[in-house]
């Protein structure tokens, strides 16, 4: 034990002259073709879009695949700003980090225009602009070993 005596603390008040709180959360809106998710700070932070899509309502990403489901049905569609990609579902939503994208919309009923026949839904990824510019990477690695008996 050592003994440091008395310790005395002096107040010091200061007082701002203005204080600013801004919050973004992640915002739902219905729209008549389509539900937009506004992707916020508080979803942004989950890592890839693959992550994100765990939040989203009607939406279900396999864990071990990383295949997407909406409202159960696999037959899913996915678009990046408005576009389709020649890239696999699952490999494309884990390149796209989660901070890049700016909404979600969900096309649960798409008109002729997408060719929707047999097809249970959209879902379009709309990314912040220029947040692609530059390079981006994922890189992921796995070992087996085995050990013969």
């Amino acid at each position: 034990n050592v003994n440091l005596g008395d310790i005395f603390l002096e107040e010091e008040a200061e007082s701002l002259e203005a204080v600013t709180v801004i919050a973004e959360n992640s915002t739902i809106q219905q729209k008549v073709d389509r539900k937009v998710i506004t992707i916020g700070k508080d979803l942004a932070a989950t890592g890839t879009a693959s992550q994100l899509m765990v939040g989203i309502p009607s939406v279900n990403v396999d864990a071990q695949t990383g295949d997407i489901s909406m409202r159960g049905n696999q037959n899913v569609r996915v678009m990046v700003d408005g576009k389709l990609s020649n890239i696999p579902t699952a490999q494309l939503l884990k390149q796209i980090p989660s901070t890049a994208i700016k909404s979600i919309e969900l096309i649960t009923n798409p008109s002729a225009k997408y060719n929707p026949e047999g097809m249970s839904g959209i879902i379009n990824i709309v990314l912040h602009k220029n947040t692609m510019v530059g390079f981006n990477g994922n890189l992921n690695v796995g070992v087996t070993h085995e050990k013969e008996a």
